[in-house]
């Protein structure tokens, strides 16, 4: 039925299981395209949603020139032509506009200026529109690409990098289908990775929280990247449990193909069932590595009235371990 198109979460399981290894997922926005493009049909809430990514450059229809509010005090530098950084940070409008997400933006800096690494910001950032694809309005992703795929060119870098799985799918992933698009991309859970490994990194002071961590779809599962993280947490978290579902067979939070923006998307009970599995650990903290997960996660622990469990990006926990030994 139309109502069951559009409760798809596009989490990939379903490919996942299939011995045929059918894209049911890229079915599925297809049909969705057909209903956006030929009908203009489109879930509740939703068309606002977009209607602010084509005007003002991110899904909330905030200021675009409050985007860089987060740096506040961090002494963040904005890209310039003709100066070479090594990393372009690419912060996305989760971690640049909501307040909760905006710590691991914030930590991610505090972690590129530890390991003494060049950065910088692009001024011009605005929503990549990933969302806008799987809901089937493939107009505005490919003219959001366009926009910045034509900035990204501005600019001297050796690669980009993500904190968010579904930034850092479409940049490495769905930019290169369009001419120019090409650029070397790397998500934050590898780039941590990396840093602990090359010994970048101020050794991290031990945390001994009982951590069990979440694999986001879009890291995990479409792009193969589930053991970086715990790795990474490893080298200071030495109470990391697991869940029943991970990895590659890890359970979605719930938010993916859209459905964060739906009004009463049915999906949205999801992240209960994920929550009280990661709790079923007895962890004390949740980790993630997706701003999405981590607000759909909190969301659910809100529902279950819980006041203990932590829900935190691998980001946020890797930084505090800076902070302690720095103190």
């Amino acid at each position: 039925s139309e109502q069951e198109l559009w409760s798809c979460s596009t989490c990939g399981a379903c490919l996942n299981a299939c011995p045929s290894r059918i894209d049911i997922p890229d079915l599925v926005v297809q049909m969705r395209t057909h209903y956006a493009l030929e009908e203009g049909k489109f879930p509740p809430g939703v068309a606002k949603t977009l209607q602010n990514v084509a005007t003002v450059g991110n899904p909330w229809g905030l200021d675009p020139g409050s985007r860089l509010d987060w740096a506040s005090g961090l002494d963040v530098s904005l890209l310039e032509e003709g100066r070479h950084v090594d990393v372009l940070y690419w912060v996305g409008c989760a971690a640049s506009y909501d307040r909760r997400a905006q710590k691991i933006a914030r930590a991610m800096v505090k972690i590129l200026k530890a390991a003494g690494v060049s950065f910088g910001v692009m001024p011009e950032e605005r929503c990549h529109a990933d969302f806008a694809r799987r809901l089937g309005e493939e107009y505005l992703f490919q003219t959001a690409a366009a926009e910045n795929i034509e900035n990204f060119k501005r600019y001297s870098f050796d690669r980009i990098l993500c904190a968010c799985p579904h930034c850092f799918n479409t940049l490495a992933h769905e930019y290169p289908q369009f001419d120019g698009g090409k650029f070397q991309v790397i998500s934050h859970a590898d780039f941590i990775l990396d840093l602990i490994s090359k010994k970048l990194l101020p050794a991290l002071s031990l945390d001994e929280a009982s951590t069990v961590y979440h694999d986001p779809c879009y890291l995990a599962r479409y792009n193969g990247i589930a053991q970086s993280p715990r790795s990474a947490l490893r080298t200071f978290v030495p109470d990391l449990r697991e869940p029943e579902n991970k990895g590659l067979s890890s359970l979605c939070c719930g938010a993916g193909g859209g459905q964060f923006w739906f009004d009463g998307s049915r999906t949205q009970r999801i992240n209960v069932i994920r929550f009280d599995e990661l709790k079923a650990t007895k962890a004390t903290r949740i980790a993630t590595a997706c701003p999405f997960c981590m607000s759909m996660l909190d969301t659910a622990k809100s529902q279950r009235k819980d006041e203990e469990t932590v829900v935190k990006d691998i980001a946020e926990i890797v930084a505090e371990a800076l902070d302690k030994k720095s103190n």
